[in-house]
């Protein structure tokens, strides 16, 4: 929304034809479409063309920086989450990733070795960063509410919400309550990797 009404507002400024936007925090999001849409161009004006490549020019750039600044926020909030894990699921969460590093590319793997470094933006935001996400944020689930809760439990329990993307829990009560510890770990971990692999 707040993008659009910079485009909009950049189109008034820079290209002929666009309409009076008295009040644009106040519109709906299809009415700043159409708004858009109603900037005209003369295809056979040099000049009338370079504003809109310059319109669009920067709404891309701005589109760049909200992107790359949404990914640094989400970066920075799932390493505060990384470094939470407890340390027997910290320590499990590296062998995972370290067992599964070549489904994640060249992003920068030296953080596995190192304790003192964070997994990078590209980590938590590429194209495995759903599954990264889920994964930490399912041993999370539930810890400070429950202290006596085995983290593996809560992870199992997890509803796992992303964006639109909903996962329901890996395990019934009943097996989380029924199965050993090693169990659950197992049917855990086989689970992120059958995530990671089919995602």
């Amino acid at each position: 929304m707040n993008e659009k009404i910079e485009i909009v507002r950049y189109l008034e400024d820079n290209t002929i034809g666009a309409s009076a936007t008295a009040g644009l925090e106040r519109m709906a999001e299809w009415q700043l479409d159409l708004l858009i849409r109603l900037c005209r161009v003369n295809p056979d004006d040099e000049a009338s063309m370079q504003r809109v490549k310059r319109a669009i020019a920067a709404r891309d750039a701005y589109r760049a920086e909200c992107m790359q600044t949404d990914r640094q926020n989400e970066s920075d909030e799932l390493n505060r989450k990384y470094n939470n894990l407890p340390p027997d699921m910290k320590k499990q969460f590296i062998e995972y990733v370290s067992e599964n590093r070549d489904e994640f590319g060249d992003i920068d793997m030296n953080w596995l070795v190192d304790p003192l470094q964070n997994p990078p933006v590209e980590f938590w935001t590429g194209e495995n960063g759903i599954v990264m996400n889920e994964i930490v944020n399912r041993i999370l689930f539930g810890m400070e509410e429950k202290e006596n809760r085995e983290p593996i439990d809560s992870a199992l329990r997890a509803i796992f919400i992303y964006r639109n993307t909903k996962r329901e829990s890996i395990c019934s009560d009943l097996l989380i309550e029924t199965l050993d510890s090693d169990i659950k770990h197992m049917i855990f971990w086989k689970y992120a990797k059958a995530r990671l692999l089919y995602e």
